[in-house]
C-alpha cells in the first residue's frame, strides 16, 4: 500500500514537471524578428561601403520590439555576368533567433577602384591587377615589394572568438587626383560567427587631392562588440 501511494505521488510530480517543462518550451521564444526593405535600393556599386544597403532597412520581432539595430550585411555576391549581385540581410533577437532575407539589385562594377600594383607579377594580366597607370600610381613610385610592404604572410587567418583581419600591403602610391579605394587593400577578414568581410571600419582622414602622408586604421567588429586587431596603411599622395 505504501509503496503504491509513493509510485503514485512520483508519477503526478513526472506529470507537473513534464507539465512546466511543456509550458516553459511553448513560451520561448522561437521567432525570428521580421525585416522590412527598403524598395528604394536597387543598385550597388562595387567597392561602397556595404551600409548604404542599410538605409531604410529595419527589423521588428514580435517579442522584442524594434531590432534594427541588429541588421547587418551577411553577404554580397556578384553574379557570374556581373550585372546583379544577390544581397543578404540578416538580424537576430534578443533569444538569437536569426532571420535572413534577400535581394538581387543591379551592380555596377567600378573601374576606378585602385587596385592593388605587385610588382611580382605581370600587369598586363587583367585579373585582379591594373597597369600602373590606370591605377594611377607615381610614376617615381616603389619598384620592390620592400618599399610598398607587401604583406607576403600567407597564413590563413583563424578567428578564436575576436574576429581578425589583415592587410595586402602596408603602403599605397597614388598621384594627386588618382583613385583609391581602402577597401581594395584588405586581403582576408574573418569572425567565428559574423561575416567579417561586411563589418570593416577604417578610421582616418585623407585627401587624395592633397598631396602628403595620410594614415589610416583597418579593424573589425563583430555583433557581440568584439573588436580585431587594428592594420594600418599608409597613404602617399604625390604631385
Amino acid at each position: 500500500m505504501k509503496q503504491r501511494l509513493i509510485i503514485g505521488i512520483l508519477s503526478v510530480i513526472c506529470i507537473i514537471l513534464l507539465g512546466l517543462f511543456a509550458a516553459m518550451y511553448l513560451q520561448q521564444d522561437r521567432d525570428g524578428p521580421i525585416i522590412t526593405l527598403n524598395d528604394a535600393i536597387e543598385t550597388f556599386t562595387e567597392g561602397d561601403d556595404v551600409s548604404v544597403l542599410l538605409e531604410g532597412v529595419t527589423a521588428y520581432d514580435q517579442s522584442d520590439g524594434d531590432v534594427t539595430d541588429t541588421l547587418f550585411i551577411e553577404r554580397v555576391i556578384p553574379s557570374a555576368d556581373g550585372q546583379s549581385a544577390k544581397v543578404i540581410y540578416a538580424a537576430r533577437d534578443w533569444s538569437n533567433n536569426i532571420t535572413k532575407k534577400e535581394i538581387v539589385v543591379s551592380y555596377i562594377k567600378n573601374n576606378n577602384s585602385y587596385v592593388l600594383q605587385n610588382p611580382t607579377e605581370d600587369t598586363s594580366d587583367t585579373d585582379g591587377i591594373r597597369d600602373t597607370e590606370d591605377a594611377n600610381i607615381a610614376e617615381s613610385g616603389p619598384t620592390d615589394e620592400d618599399d610598398l610592404m607587401i604583406n607576403t604572410d600567407t597564413t590563413p587567418l583563424v578567428s578564436t572568438g575576436v574576429p581578425v583581419i589583415r592587410l595586402k600591403q602596408y603602403k599605397a602610391i597614388i598621384n594627386v587626383g588618382g583613385a583609391f579605394n581602402p577597401l581594395s587593400f584588405v586581403e582576408s577578414a574573418v569572425d567565428d560567427k559574423d561575416y567579417a568581410s561586411t563589418r570593416i571600419q577604417v578610421e582616418g582622414v585623407y585627401d587624395i587631392y592633397t598631396s602628403g602622408t595620410y594614415e589610416l586604421s583597418f579593424y573589425v567588429i563583430d555583433s557581440d562588440g568584439n573588436q580585431s586587431n587594428i592594420e594600418v596603411l599608409t597613404l602617399e599622395v604625390r604631385n
